[in-house]
């Protein structure tokens, strides 16, 4: 039982050295004529709307541009390269260029390029770079994490079983002592900790589905039953050993 909470903790140990990647965006490097400056922001949440900002400055000076001497356009693609958006930019009165990007663009998760060209007669600038779509938003897990969650799902599985059964047959033979508590209770917490970080880590619906579930059963199987087991191994099982010790068999 200690090689199982040791490789329990170990497992969870190795959630926070794993990161996965996040796509970049690239600025194209001119010398002259406009850069534009957006959000770093890579991970967009799937069908939600997004309002894409950014800055328009003449690279010679550092100047901001605005719609009386350039005008600018925004194109999106799909992850097979398909132009599914592509509109002016309009200016906006706080000082910078924005668009309403509406969340039917967004209805799949995946990767989605984008550009945007300023110009006027004389001078342009590009900028082009790529979302990740994620269901919620948030960066997405690695195999190596999904891999991971479930063979702490199965370490759990088999924990609970085995503690199920000794539990069993030491609260049918009333001799279930603290140390069975103990372990029962505390194989229920790295439980919920092994839970939370999934929420945390992974976001998967079906390991979320899997864990909740064995979280409701482990209530009964971990908490419930080992307390009524104890208690009952201090009242009656205390009682029947005080009657056994008082026979006389002479």
């Amino acid at each position: 039982m200690k090689k199982l909470f040791l490789g329990v903790f170990l497992c969870i140990f190795l959630l926070s050295m794993i990161n996965a990647a996040k796509p970049a965006t690239t600025v194209q490097q001119i010398t002259t004529g406009f850069i534009i400056e957006d959000s770093p922001q890579t991970i967009l949440k799937q069908n939600q709307d997004y309002q894409y900002n950014f800055f328009v400055k003449n690279l010679s000076n550092g100047a901001l541009k605005d719609d009386t001497t350039a005008s600018c356009i925004f194109y999106l693609a799909n992850s097979s390269g398909n132009v599914i958006l592509f509109k002016s930019v309009p200016y906006k009165p706080e000082g910078y260029w924005g668009l309403d990007i509406a969340s039917g663009n967004f209805s799949k998760a995946g990767f989605y390029n984008y550009g945007t060209r300023c110009n006027t007669s004389i001078l342009a600038g590009t900028i082009v770079g790529l979302w990740e779509v994620t269901s919620d938003g948030s960066s997405p897990k690695g195999d190596s994490v999904i891999i991971l969650f479930i063979i702490l799902f199965l370490i759990i599985v088999g924990g609970f079983t085995y503690m199920f059964i000794i539990s069993l047959g030491h609260g049918v033979n009333l001799d279930f002592d603290v140390k069975d508590l103990a372990i029962n209770i505390g194989l229920y917490f790295c439980l919920i900790i092994v839970y939370y970080l999934q929420a945390l880590y992974v976001t998967n619906q079906t390991i979320d589905d899997l864990l909740l579930i064995l979280v409701k059963v482990g209530v009964w199987t971990n908490c419930v039953l080992p307390m009524i087991y104890f208690i009952l191994t201090l009242t009656v099982g205390s009682w029947i050993k005080k009657r056994v010790k008082g026979v006389d068999y002479s």
